[in-house]
């Protein structure tokens, strides 16, 4: 009893001594400076929009701000010339009357008061459309025993080097049950993990952003093979009509491409305190943001 008494004596007298080296550090944090955010991403034919907003600082957070900015003033150039001033809308964010075109630049200057000016500039990229989409059932099974089927796209890659692709897949059940994550497996070099990395067929892309470079195909046709459980991708039928799953090819620029892929990774490391922090790419000079065209072809999957 003794020895036990005199041990957790030791160990109090330890807690003690801990407790009365603990000392309340004051740290002076600089103010945070902060910038304007823009987020624009438009589709070829459609008219440019664009949403203005603040960054924050990390303790702002708690406090719940608001981040829309809506006295903004920003200024649209075409190739380089001045176009027009949009202006807030009373609603949600900034119209323009200008329809985005193929082949050219659109370049964004936003001011706000107390704010320093953000620039950003994109090119919109040629229309590339899915020649071939074709479903084979059941053709292989996973590392689960699962039976998938093999959907072929096939599309051709514009003569220009440098062209960035994302592909999405939705299953039938979209039009009646909302969105599924589903697991996509593909053996194709050219399709990227949101690290950038290329995996091998057993490897799990998200259906909803599978990420592709021309690098290895360049000005050439290309045919990508895709697996996905069979369940999940074969037609419905919901009483009235039979439903399909869909695949959505976006011909995208590089910027965009960047933000997409580091966005997704960070959500994947979101909440792991083992995993290096991600930041989200951005191509705004003096702020945040995203401001892109784009454009896209969908098929349906029968």
């Amino acid at each position: 009893m003794r020895s036990n008494s005199l041990l957790i004596l030791f160990l109090l007298s330890i807690v003690i001594g801990i407790s009365s080296c603990e000392k309340t550090i004051d740290v002076n944090v600089p103010p945070y400076d902060r910038k304007l955010v823009v987020s624009s991403v438009t589709a070829v034919g459609g008219k440019i929009y664009a949403l203005a907003g603040t960054s924050a600082a990390i303790k702002d957070r708690s406090s719940n701000p608001d981040l829309f900015v809506t006295n903004a003033e920003i200024k649209l150039y075409v190739d380089d010339v001045y176009k027009e001033t949009m202006v807030y809308d009373g609603t949600y964010g900034y119209p323009s009357t200008i329809v985005a075109e193929a082949g050219k630049k659109y370049t964004i200057k936003m001011t706000a008061p107390t704010y320093v000016e953000l620039e950003a500039s994109t090119m919109a990229p040629s229309p590339v459309a899915l020649t071939a989409v074709e479903r084979i059932p059941d053709i292989r099974k996973n590392e689960d025993g699962d039976l998938q089927d093999a959907i072929d796209i096939t599309f051709t890659d514009p003569a220009t080097a440098g062209d960035h692709y994302i592909v999405r897949i939705h299953g039938s059940q979209d039009s009646m049950m909302g969105n599924y994550d589903i697991c996509v497996n593909t053996s194709d070099p050219s399709v990227e993990t949101t690290a950038g990395g290329i995996d091998d067929v057993n490897t799990c892309f998200d259906n909803k952003a599978m990420f592709v470079r021309d690098d290895l195909f360049n000005g050439r046709q290309k045919t990508i093979r895709f697996y996905v459980n069979s369940d999940l991708i074969r037609p419905a039928y919901n009483g009235v009509d039979s439903m399909y799953s869909g695949i959505e090819l976006f011909h995208v620029p590089e910027a965009y491409f960047k933000f997409v892929q580091t966005s997704s990774r960070a959500l994947d490391v979101n909440g792991n305190p083992f995993a290096e922090p991600v930041n989200v790419y951005t191509n705004a000079t003096n702020g945040y943001g995203m401001f892109a065209i784009i454009t896209w072809d969908t098929k349906e999957i029968k």
